[in-house]
């Protein structure tokens, strides 16, 4: 999209009357997550996986005047596509054809409050980017220095793209077969420390 809300940085275009800067799409502290025993379920159970658990506030604002707010996130990934870490360098792995990879997380979420409140979901979860072309060899089996050529993974991209119209202070979920997305909109007025 032409104009779009990078969370922390600047407003992107003519600021709305009910913009106030200094809460508006600012990400939330950690602390004050409201979907924490969600994550927690998820973080336990060895089907899934959180990729990004964030929060953020923002002005209700219709659907002339709202802009998509921007969401990434990028993965350092094992082969079996266990998170080894977030945003760092790859990690040469002694282990002959393992290729660490890079995931990432990329898309816009849009809210849109008109007589319901509307979310507009478009990511793109990409998986299998490689961070290297070769594999080290353990060192017993030859010189530390040597290393074997393979050939890169080829990427792979899953789309979830949805708009779903929902009401705030309930819990909705975006169902993919690979990607999902859990929802939660509540009020908040300005002013108020919650």
């Amino acid at each position: 999209p032409p104009l779009v809300v990078e969370l922390g940085q600047p407003y992107p275009g003519p600021i709305p009357k009910q913009f106030d800067p200094k809460q508006s799409f600012r990400v939330t502290a950690t602390n004050q997550f409201q979907l924490l025993e969600e994550a927690k379920l998820l973080t336990e159970s060895k089907n899934y996986r959180i990729l990004l658990h964030t929060g953020w506030r923002q002005p209700g604002m219709d659907l002339d005047t709202a802009l998509p707010v921007h969401i990434t996130q990028s993965f350092i990934v094992d082969e079996a596509g266990k998170n080894l870490a977030a945003n760092t360098a790859p990690v040469r792995s002694p282990v002959v054809n393992q290729i660490q990879t890079r995931s990432t997380l990329n898309g816009y979420i849009k809210v849109i409050l008109s007589r319901y409140l509307h979310m507009d979901v478009k990511l793109a979860y990409t998986t299998k980017i490689p961070l290297t072309t070769e594999t080290v060899i353990p060192a017993q089996t030859l010189d530390a220095q040597d290393t074997v050529p393979v050939g890169p993974p080829k990427p792979v991209v899953y789309y979830l793209e949805e708009t779903r119209k929902m009401r705030s202070k309930e819990v909705h979920y975006l169902d993919h077969p690979v990607l999902g997305v859990v929802l939660l909109a509540t009020p908040f007025e300005s002013g108020k420390s919650n």
